[in-house]
C-alpha cells in the first residue's frame, strides 16, 4: 500500500534546519579523457564531500600537468544556500507523532485531504504502541497546526490533513513536491529505536525520490541533527540495524544507498498496470450497463462502483450514453499514470463526474478526456483549499475510552 505526503510538511514534522551554505565543484568541463579519467589526484578531488578542499587539490596537482585535457580555469565553486524555512516554521514532533502522520496518509483521503472514520485501534495495532499514545500523538499534530479531527463514535476519528493541498502545488503557489511512502517503510522505521538515526533516516529517504544513493558529509547531517549530536553520537547510532539504507561511514562522509526492496519507484511499474486494469474494467462495465439499461429509472439497480457516474450532489442521469472512447484508445493508461499521482479514489470521483455532467447532461463532446478529467482534479484542490482554511481551531480534545 503506498501513497503521496509532502515533503514540506515531512521537513518541518522532522526539524528545519539551520541556513547555511554548501560549496559545489562543477566539473562539467572536464572530459572523459584517456588520462584524466585515470588520474588519482583528480577522483579524489572530484569525489572529496568538501568542495572547496577538493578544488584546491585539484589546482595543486592539475594546473601543472602537461597531460591535462581540460581547462583549470573553467572548473569553478558554486555556493548553493540552504534554506528551509520557506517550507514553514511548524514545530519538530517526536517519533511517533511523524509515523502517525504517515500512516493517517495510507487511509485513503480524499482530494481534500479529509479522512473518515480512521480507527484508532488499528493505528494503535499497527505501530504496536498504546491507543493512549495514538491520541496524544493526535493531539500534538493538532495542536501543531497539521491535522484537524474529530471524535466518532467507536473509537474513531475523522481527520483533515491540513496541508494536504500543497503536495501537489508548484513552488510559486507554496508546493515543495512530494514522496511516495508505503506501510512497509513505515513498519521498518517504527523498529528504529534511536531518535537520532530515525530522522536521519527520514531525512535521506525525503531525497530517494531524485537519487537512491547519497554521500553526506557530517557536516551536512550535524546541520539537521540536534545541536547536541557529534559525530561520534552519529557513528554510534547509525551502527544500529535496519533494513532500509546500506549506510556505509567513511572518513568525512557517509554513503546511504536505498535497498531495493523499499525504493518504491521501482514498485510504480507495477502499480500504473493495476492502475490501468481498474480503468479498462471500470470503463467496459460502465458500457455494458450502458448497453443493457436503456432509462435509469428509480426502480433500476446500479453497480456501486458505477453509482456517482449516474446520480451525485443532486446531478441524476436518467438516459446514459456509451462512454465517449472512440479514436482514444490509451484512456485506461492515461488515467492510470493519473492514480500514481493522486490515487485512484480521487480520479474515479473525477471521472464519473466527467461522465455525468459533461458526457449525459451537457452532451458535449470531450476530445480529450484525461485532459478533461485533470482540469476536474485540479479545480476541486482549488476548491478544497478553500474548505480547508475554513475550519475551526477550538475543537475539543481527544478523550479517553
Amino acid at each position: 500500500m503506498t501513497a503521496n505526503i509532502g515533503k514540506g510538511v515531512l521537513y518541518q514534522l522532522i526539524g528545519i534546519q539551520e541556513n547555511y551554505k554548501r560549496l559545489i565543484l562543477n566539473t562539467e568541463c572536464i572530459p572523459d579523457g584517456p588520462h584524466c579519467s585515470r588520474c588519482p589526484w583528480l577522483k579524489a578531488a572530484i569525489a572529496n564531500t568538501d568542495a572547496e578542499s577538493g578544488f584546491n587539490l585539484m589546482k595543486e596537482h592539475c594546473t601543472q600537468c602537461s597531460d591535462r585535457c581540460f581547462d583549470i580555469n573553467e572548473v569553478r565553486l558554486s555556493a548553493k544556500y540552504i534554506y528551509e524555512r520557506r517550507y514553514g516554521s511548524k514545530p519538530r514532533l517526536n517519533k511517533n507523532a511523524v509515523l502517525v502522520f504517515m500512516l493517517l496518509h495510507l487511509q485513503a483521503p480524499d482530494i481534500s485531504g479529509f479522512i473518515s472514520g480512521v480507527s484508532i485501534s488499528m493505528l494503535a495495532d499497527y505501530l504496536n504502541v498504546h491507543e493512549r499514545t495514538i491520541k496524544n500523538n493526535l493531539t500534538a499534530l493538532r495542536k501543531a497546526g497539521y491535522i484537524h479531527y474529530d471524535i466518532c463514535t467507536g473509537n474513531t476519528v475523522n481527520v483533515i490533513l491540513l496541508d494536504y493541498h500543497t503536495y501537489y502545488a508548484s513552488a510559486r503557489d507554496g508546493g515543495a513536491g512530494y514522496i511516495k511512502i508505503s506501510d512497509k517503510v513505515i513498519s521498518e522505521l517504527s523498529r528504529v529505536s534511536s531518535v537520532v538515526l530515525f530522522r536521519i533516516i527520514m531525512r535521506e529517504f525525503i531525497e530517494t525520490d531524485i537519487k537512491t544513493e547519497t554521500t553526506k558529509s557530517y557536516r551536512e547531517i550535524l546541520h539537521y541533527l540536534p545541536k547536541y549530536c557529534r559525530r561520534s553520537i552519529i557513528n554510534d547510532k547509525i551502527k544500529e540495524r535496519q533494513k532500509i539504507f546500506d549506510i556505509c561511514p567513511k572518513l568525512a562522509s557517509i554513503t546511504f544507498k536505498l535497498f531495493p526492496a523499499f525504493d518504491l519507484k521501482l514498485q510504480t511499474s507495477q502499480e500504473h498496470m493495476d492502475h490501468a486494469k481498474h480503468y479498462a474494467e471500470l470503463l467496459d462495465k460502465l458500457d455494458s450497463f450502458v448497453l443493457s439499461t436503456g432509462k435509469i429509472t428509480s426502480s433500476t439497480v446500479i453497480p456501486k462502483e458505477l453509482s456517482r457516474f449516474f446520480s451525485y450532489n443532486g446531478v441524476n442521469v436518467h438516459t446514459p450514453y456509451l462512454f465517449q472512447r472512440a479514436g482514444i484508445k490509451d484512456v485506461p493508461d492515461t488515467l492510470a499514470k493519473m492514480a500514481c499521482k493522486y490515487g485512484q479514489k480521487t480520479v474515479d470521483n473525477a471521472l464519473a463526474d466527467t461522465y455525468r455532467i459533461q458526457m449525459c447532461t451537457k452532451h458535449e463532446l470531450i476530445q480529450n478526456i484525461g485532459a478533461f478529467v485533470m482540469t476536474v482534479i485540479r479545480n476541486t484542490i482549488k476548491g478544497a483549499h478553500g474548505t480547508v482554511l475554513n475550519i475551526p481551531v477550538n475543537e475539543p480534545e481527544l478523550l479517553s475510552v
